[in-house]
């Protein structure tokens, strides 16, 4: 994603995030799931394709639109593969199985994630930026 600048940044549109450990990683990195559309989950997307080659996105229908218009818009729609996904969804990574839910949240197709691990389950409901 992106952050927006604060007050002491003027003239900025967008803080975009350090891929150095991405890059650095590139050859691990299976997919980049999207849980929904707001800006600071997939405003950073064409940046990091810059970067780094992602395999495959995931995204809810929604976030998914969002996202192809951005790729669009800088003629990057073929560099990566957007694939739909719903609370229906599974996405088998190696030795991890995700699986979605739906969760209510300020914009439409949010979804929740659930990550079934060899050593267990780990619930996100609405993965959120880090930075």
């Amino acid at each position: 994603g992106v952050r927006f600048p604060e007050e002491n940044l003027l003239g900025v549109d967008y803080v975009i995030p350090d891929y150095s450990h991405l890059i650095r990683n590139e050859k691990k990195i299976k997919a980049l799931i999207i849980t929904h559309g707001h800006e600071d989950h997939i405003g950073g997307i064409p940046f990091l394709l810059q970067s780094v080659k992602i395999p495959k996105i995931y995204a809810s229908r929604f976030a998914r639109s969002l996202i192809m218009k951005k790729l669009e818009e800088r003629r990057m729609s073929k560099k990566v593969v957007v694939e739909e996904i719903d609370e229906s969804s599974r996405v088998t990574c190696g030795p991890l199985v995700v699986g979605f839910f739906n969760t209510v949240h300020s914009i439409p197709d949010s979804l929740g994630v659930l990550v079934n691990t060899p050593n267990g389950r780990i619930i996100l409901d609405r993965l959120e930026s880090l930075y």
